[in-house]
């Protein structure tokens, strides 16, 4: 239970008959709930009942941060340069600057907050458990907590203050909770004397998921048919 994923059980079902009951089975979707929710939830409670005592319906349908990938976002904007001595642009040009923004989250209930100029697949091996903190600077360590509302709150403990995101939990693309929307950004600086926040701009403000580990889909030559 503790070393499979979620997803892949659904995958384990359709292998055979004999194992096809194993997707609707209510013991090993009850055992699913208990490990994710007692940890992602506020209070801890499961309430089956307002699922319609269903355990497979409620960890299908009730919001839950998925832990077997990373949630990204791609923030760009434009900029005129600075012609001073070591711009070596024509006059006139403009820059575009981007960079990503992660979140992977841990059944554990921890989270790694990161900024990296490398897109998702090169900028997985910063993320991958709660150590990274330690090694790589520009990734941190913080919590989260799944909120009524299909709302999650990440709390973060970076070099220079605490930072707080606030952000809804969506379906996206790839499958149920796999899309965030961020709604607040927020910064409590260590050197602030009366504790008040700071609201940081929102640039982007969609996180999509990635399964990990990133694939890409395999290139073949023309005239091959597979």
């Amino acid at each position: 239970m503790r070393y499979l994923e979620s997803d892949m059980y659904g995958v384990i079902s359709c292998c055979s008959l004999d194992l096809r009951r194993l997707g609707g089975d209510e013991v090993l979707f009850r055992q699913l709930c208990e490990l994710t929710y007692a940890v992602q939830s506020r209070r801890g409670k499961l309430r089956v009942e307002r699922w319609g005592h269903s355990w497979r319906n409620m960890y299908v349908n009730r919001p839950r941060m998925r832990v077997n990938g990373l949630y990204f976002q791609r923030v760009s904007y434009i900029k005129r340069p600075e012609r001073n001595m070591w711009y070596d642009g024509e006059a006139g040009n403009i820059l575009e600057c981007i960079y990503y923004r992660y979140l992977r989250f841990f059944r554990t209930g921890e989270v790694l907050y990161g900024i990296s100029l490398q897109p998702p697949k090169q900028a997985a091996v910063l993320l991958t458990d709660v150590s990274s903190a330690d090694v790589h600077q520009d990734v941190s360590v913080g919590e989260f907590e799944v909120l009524p509302g299909r709302r999650v709150q990440v709390s973060v403990r970076t070099d220079h203050g605490r930072v707080v995101l606030d952000l809804d939990i969506d379906n996206g693309e790839r499958g149920s909770f796999t899309r965030l929307k961020l709604n607040s950004h927020l910064q409590f600086p260590y050197s602030s004397n009366t504790g008040e926040a700071r609201e940081l701009p929102i640039l982007a403000n969609v996180f999509k998921y990635r399964r990990l580990p990133i694939r890409t889909k395999p290139k073949f030559g023309y005239g091959r048919h597979i």
